[in-house]
Parts: C-alpha cells; sequence; structure tokens
C-alpha cells in the first residue's frame, strides 16, 4: 500500500514538473515570451539537480516521512509564487524550486525502494512507482482542460493546494523508515559518525564505478532523446495539426497507455517466456528507436504522418521509454556495490537525467529550426541507438562477471517465511544480520527486543558494526576490481 502511495504522490509531483514541457508552447503564449527563453526557463530543473547532490548527505539521516513532507511543501511553495511574480525571474526561481525539491523527493523514494526490497519483488516495487509516468499523463488531460477553460493561475493555485493535502497523507501513510541505521541499537554518538561517513566521497566512488557510469551515460542519452521530443510535442500539435490545450491534453492518452501497458502488461509477458532483464531492456530501447524512425520515414516519401499515424508512433515509443527504464533502474541497482551508496547513485542518476534533459529540450529549440518535428525524430533515434550499445555492453559485462540475482522469487519468499517465526521466538535480544543478496552487503537490525539490549550488549552490537561495515569494505573493493576487468 506504501508503495501504491508513493506512486500516486509522484504522479501529482510529475504532472507539475512535466506540465512546463508537455505544454510548453501554450505557456510560452500565456506568460507573452519567446519559445526559446521559455525552453531556459525549464531546463532550472538541472540547477536544482545539482543543489540536491550538494544536500543529500545532510538530509538522508533523517526519516523518509518527513524528507517527502519537507520537499512537498517546497513543491507547494514554488507554485504559489508564480501567481504574483510569473516574471522571467519569478519563473526561474519557481522552476529552480520545483527541480529541486522533485528531485530530492524521488532520489529519497527510489533509495528507500533499493534499501527496503530486492530480487523480483523489487523489480514490482519499481515497476508500480514507475507506473507514476503513466498516472501523470492522465493529470495532463486534467492540466489541458484547465488551461484551456479556467486559466493558468487556477492551476498553480489549485496544484498547491492538492500538493499540501498529499503531504498530510505521507505523514499517516508512509512508515517512519530510516536508510542507513535502526534507533533503537544505535546510539546517538554511532549516528553522528554515520552521519559523517556518508559524504562526498561515496559519490566520487559512484562516479567512478564502470558499470554505474554505463547506466548514467544511457540515461542521458534517452533523457536527451525524451525532452527534445516531449519539449516540442505541443508546438508539434498545435502547427502541425491545429490542436488547443484540451486537446493536446487528450493526446498525452496515448503516452499514458504506453506507459501503462510498458510497466503493467509487458513485465506478465516478459515473466512468462522468460526473458532476461537485459534482452526487456534492449527490446524497451529498440523500440523508442523503430517508433522514432517512423516520421523521418514519411518524409522521405513526401508526406506527413497523419494524426492517428502520430498517436500511435507516441504510444509505442513511450511503451518502450517505460520497458528500457524499469529494467535500467534495476540493474542499476544490481551493480551498486552496496546499500548504503543507493541514496548517492540516485542522485547522480537524477542529476544526469536533468542534465540530459537541459541538452534535449533548449537543443530541441534548435533542431526544429532544422527540419520540424522529423530533426527531432532522427535525433531522437540516433540517442536511443546509443542506448542500445550501452545495454549490449551491459549485457556482456553481466556474462563475464555476473551481478544479478540468481535465485527465484518463490525461493525467496519461501526462505524468507521460514525464517521470520525463527527469528521472533529464538533471536529476542540478538541482533539479526540479514544478507542483501542483490548487492553482497551484509546489515546490522535490531533483534525484537533491541530497546532493552544492557549497555554491555549495546557496546557487543556497536563492534560488531565496525566489524561488519569492514566486510562491507572488502566486498566493495572486490566489486569494484571485478567491474573494471571488463
Amino acid at each position: 500500500g506504501t508503495i501504491v502511495f508513493l506512486m500516486i504522490n509522484r504522479s501529482l509531483n510529475l504532472v507539475l514538473y512535466k506540465a512546463f514541457t508537455t505544454f510548453s508552447y501554450y505557456f510560452s503564449e500565456y506568460f507573452q515570451m519567446n519559445y526559446t527563453l521559455f525552453a531556459l526557463i525549464a531546463v532550472m530543473n538541472f540547477p536544482g539537480n545539482l543543489l540536491n547532490i550538494a544536500v543529500v548527505p545532510y538530509y538522508h539521516q533523517f526519516k523518509v516521512r518527513y524528507v517527502i513532507i519537507f520537499f512537498e511543501l517546497i513543491l507547494a511553495i514554488s507554485c504559489l509564487i508564480i501567481l504574483p511574480w510569473h516574471s522571467i525571474s519569478g519563473l526561474l526561481i519557481a522552476r529552480l524550486m520545483t527541480g529541486f525539491a522533485i528531485t530530492a523527493a524521488r532520489s529519497e523514494v527510489n533509495a528507500t525502494i533499493g534499501a527496503f526490497t530486492f530480487g523480483k519483488r523489487r523489480t514490482r516495487a519499481i515497476g508500480i512507482v514507475e507506473m507514476s509516468f503513466g498516472f501523470s499523463a492522465m493529470g495532463f488531460l486534467i492540466v489541458g482542460i484547465v488551461l484551456q477553460h479556467l486559466g493558468w493561475r487556477i492551476f498553480f493555485a489549485g496544484s498547491a493546494v492538492l500538493i499540501v493535502a498529499v503531504a498530510i497523507a505521507v505523514f499517516f501513510i508512509v512508515p517512519a523508515w530510516n536508510i542507513d541505521y535502526n534507533d533503537e541499537i544505535i546510539s546517538s554518538k554511532i549516528r553522528e559518525k554515520q552521519k559523517k561517513k556518508y559524504s562526498y566521497k561515496q559519490i566520487r566512488e559512484t562516479l567512478m564505478h564502470r558499470r554505474l557510469q554505463l547506466v548514467f551515460l544511457s540515461v542521458l542519452l534517452n533523457k536527451i532523446a525524451r525532452n527534445a521530443f516531449y519539449y516540442t510535442f505541443s508546438k508539434w500539435l498545435s502547427l502541425t495539426y491545429g490542436l488547443g490545450p484540451q486537446q493536446a491534453g487528450y493526446i498525452t492518452l496515448c503516452v499514458a497507455g504506453g506507459c501503462l501497458v510498458g510497466t503493467t502488461i509487458v513485465p506478465l509477458i516478459v515473466t512468462k517466456l522468460g526473458l532476461s532483464i537485459h534482452m526487456t531492456c534492449l527490446f524497451g530501447a529498440l523500440m523508442q528507436v523503430f517508433s522514432m524512425i517512423t516520421e523521418p520515414i514519411y518524409t522521405l516519401c513526401n508526406t506527413s504522418i497523419p494524426l492517428s499515424g502520430a498517436c500511435v508512433v507516441i504510444f509505442f515509443y513511450f511503451c518502450g521509454c517505460q520497458i528500457w527504464y524499469n529494467n535500467i533502474l534495476d540493474i542499476m541497482i544490481a551493480v551498486t556495490p552496496r546499500p548504503k551508496l543507493l541514496p548517492a547513485v540516485n542522485t547522480i542518476l537524477l542529476a544526469y537525467g536533468a542534465f540530459g534533459g537541459m541538452i534535449g529540450t533548449i537543443g530541441s529549440t534548435v533542431w526544429y529550426q532544422w527540419g520540424g518535428e522529423p530533426a527531432i525524430a532522427t535525433i531522437c533515434a540516433a540517442s536511443n541507438i546509443g542506448v542500445s550499445c550501452i545495454v549490449i555492453l551491459l549485457w556482456i559485462a553481466h556474462k563475464q562477471h555476473p551481478y544479478m540475482h540468481q535465485h527465484g522469487d518463490d525461493d525467496d519468499d519461501k526462505k524468507d517465511k521460514s525464517l521470520k517465526p525463527n527469528y521472533q521466538s529464538t533471536e529476542i535480544n540478538t541482533p539479526k544480520i540479514i544478507e542483501d543478496s542483490s548487492s553482497m552487503a551484509l546489515k546490522i537490525v535490531g533483534g525484537v527486543g533491541g530497546g532493552d539490549q544492557t549497555p554491555k550488549q549495546s557496546q557487543s552490537n556497536l563492534q560488531n558494526i565496525d566489524e561488519h561495515e569492514t566486510l562491507l569494505t572488502l566486498n566493495q573493493d572486490n566489486d569494484i576490481n571485478d567491474a573494471n576487468k571488463f
């Protein structure tokens, strides 16, 4: 239930995050701005991502519930300040706040899923959360209707009220999870020590990991393609087919359909056929390539693609996007050396995505002048060819040094069910050591009666923590050495 709520929350955030690009042409008309200038405002989410990298070691120490609430409130404020202050400077600051808040909340959700799930259950959790893009596309239909009939002021004011309501719901629905430690067995002194240990050294370590470098590069290329297509989406529909905001909102149902099929039906087919994650990821990348080459082919034949054909292209393109993204996230988590690096990994992933989005958004205004939407489609296809090549390299690396989870989900479920009662009945005052099979990392978790431990037992537990942190470092070094070999 918590994962589903986080997906709905993320859908609402994405509606605000993507509204600037989905309806960019109409917003530029409302604010009476040049289309290229509005593109510069839209990409202010990238500095927001950089700001998130700077502060993630600090907010990561707090519980997930309060981190999400804090950034939801920042998001609500960013909507409200646009109402009286919709000049260039006001929009720039509002967009910066929006990018920072949504990136931080999204990074925290991804890190939480990576830390508290593993195996095929993690794949299902990622699939549920990534359904948010499909549901957000349905939200764009409402946005289009509001913009055309009620105006942009009602849109931003209503968004702020809705976000505050969601923040209140987060307090009651999201558990008080903490990724790094259990408050019952780790003292404030050790907590402060761990806070210092999570530093920019981990970000540097993440950037030096070769398999993660490939994942980040693939995300960069894909975001260049996706944002280039998405930013010119409204201009293409308006100038080529004469559609207004409400009609453009209807077309986003094709986006929703493609995303939902990619996150619900396709995983069932993949499981039925027994396809590997790498093969499925490659299939999603190639689907994007073949979707984007359709319009250039029509142009070479001296004709334009009809609106119905454009809807089919949009459907399959975003279906391929979701298939690829769901699986590349699973690969990213699998190649991460240890769970404690996941916040840094997710933050860098979002930063790469934002940088690619900035290139795609600003570049699309130039590329569109070269040859309209066919030029955009050609660049999107070329970028996703590069993504396909990276997936093949990751597949080869996996063949040489396997890093994906090898055991079936059913076996994991049986093992968990058989172990859980034993923990509760026989290890009341003993700390449990749980092995995360996807990253070969060990984590110390307090027993059920951890709050009744004596000072001597607490000291013993702290020694165990230090001992297993040493083991973590050794496992991490072995992982990096193996990754560097391919």
